[in-house]
């Protein structure tokens, strides 16, 4: 089994020096954060308000996206070799579509293990403290994006990372399901796209969203994102594909921010 070593390399210093800009894409990213601070438990929002210096979480949920590159860690592999690497965003799905577990170094392992670090308290460093829960913010929406998950039978190339033309754009799959879809059934900014994500809330399914752990919750991002990919690469994506898939998009901006919001609020009780 995989043991994390999480380390930061140089750059902690700048997180309260970061502003983030609003293209998940970073207007998702925004708005799930934001629908995750909404709903916080008093505890959860004390601690976090705490972690990050009085910023809202919004601020920071594409701060991983922006220091990706130097967001090392280190960790043992299997052979007992202690290896280094970026912190990875995306989760794979196997051939019969099941969430693969073993690798532990995909997004979802990422979650557990920042859950793990934060459930510590003082017992860790700030500076920790800090990554951890900057990774969740960030990471916890990653799992969500069905443009996130790489199937291993190939369905969306890999990590739908090809081209296509959508409205007279040359673009990726990828960057249609990131931005473009929200773009063009959304238009506006992050309030604008909080407000039509939370319209589709019933207040009473609220806990059966936030039930489970990560790994069901990528599970089920997999289910739900397993036929989205019937275009070919330098395929049209059609204003129709955009608006028929609205309702999933919104769907699962509505469980990351409820869900983020569920692990804070266990993680922070006083």
């Amino acid at each position: 089994m995989v043991r994390f070593i999480l380390k930061v390399v140089a750059i902690l210093v700048l997180a309260f020096n970061y502003t983030a800009t609003w293209a998940w894409g970073d207007r998702a990213h925004a708005a799930i954060a934001r629908i995750a601070q909404l709903h916080l438990s008093q505890d959860a929002r004390t601690a976090v308000s705490e972690i990050l210096e009085g910023k809202q979480m919004e601020t920071y949920a594409s701060w991983f996206d922006t220091y990706r590159s130097v967001m090392l860690i280190e960790y043992v592999n299997d052979d007992g070799q202690t290896v280094s690497g970026t912190i990875n965003h995306n989760m794979k799905a196997s051939d019969s579509l099941v969430i693969i577990r073993q690798k532990s170094r995909e997004a979802v392992d990422f979650v557990c293990q920042y859950t793990e670090v934060l459930a510590k308290g003082r017992e860790v460093s700030d500076s920790l403290r800090l990554n951890a829960l900057l990774g969740l913010i960030h990471l916890v929406g990653d799992i969500h994006c069905p443009s996130h998950v790489e199937f291993m039978d190939r369905r969306n190339g890999r990590l739908a990372i090809f081209p296509v033309i959508c409205i007279d754009q040359n673009v990726t799959l990828h960057k249609v399901w990131d931005t473009v879809l929200f773009d063009v059934v959304c238009p506006g900014g992050v309030e604008e796209l909080t407000l039509a994500v939370l319209k589709g809330l019933n207040e009473g399914d609220i806990g059966k969203i936030q039930f489970g752990n990560p790994y069901e919750w990528g599970q089920q991002v997999v289910n739900e994102s397993a036929d989205l990919w019937n275009i070919q690469e330098n395929g049209v994506v059609s204003i129709e594909y955009l608006h028929q898939h609205r309702d999933l998009a919104y769907s699962l901006v509505l469980k990351a921010g409820l869900r983020l919001a569920g692990l804070l609020n266990r993680l922070f009780v006083s």
